[in-house]
């Protein structure tokens, strides 16, 4: 994310770093409760989707643990990034920088490995990895994911070359 904001065309926009630094770090803070309470795995992360409440709680856990320590503006900010990750309309610079920062994930060996754990935990094979690939270029899969997934072209142009290496 930190990366992101620096892009010039982005950078220009003028993100306040305190709160992108903040929602990135919590943005999927949600995971360590769930995780500590036993209601998932720890395998769980890299494979399944959150609960439905999962950006509320992280923003939550955020608050709580930086109240006190980040200006109210930026944590305000960081907190408004962070719930509306899930909407299609994401709020703020923070949260466009942290979205595409959290796509931009699905491009390059995070997703790859993703893929992999999540078929083994399914008892499929690396062929099952494979056709997955296959697929998802059939379907293009991957054109949609670039042209719907990112705010900034300049994370789509770098979402590009990832997806050119790991092909």
């Amino acid at each position: 994310a930190r990366e992101i904001a620096k892009l010039p065309s982005v950078a220009e926009l003028a993100p306040d770093g305190l709160a992108l630094v903040a929602a990135a770090l919590y943005h999927d803070a949600a995971w360590t409760v769930r995780i500590r309470d036993e209601s998932v795995a720890f395998c769980d992360v890299l494979v399944r989707p959150p609960a439905d409440d999962h950006r509320e709680l992280s923003a939550s856990l955020m608050e709580h643990s930086l109240g006190d320590l980040v200006r109210s503006d930026s944590l305000g900010r960081a907190s408004r990034a962070i719930r509306s990750l899930d909407q299609r309309d994401i709020e703020g610079i923070e949260g466009q920088i942290i979205s595409d920062a959290e796509n931009l994930d699905e491009f390059g060996v995070v997703s790859l490995w993703a893929t992999i754990r999540r078929g083994a935990l399914d008892g499929k094979a690396i062929q099952g990895v494979i056709d997955r690939w296959h697929r998802r270029k059939e379907y293009h899969f991957w054109s949609a994911r670039l042209n719907d997934s990112f705010h900034f072209q300049a994370v789509r142009a770098v979402a590009r070359k990832r997806l050119a290496t790991l092909e």
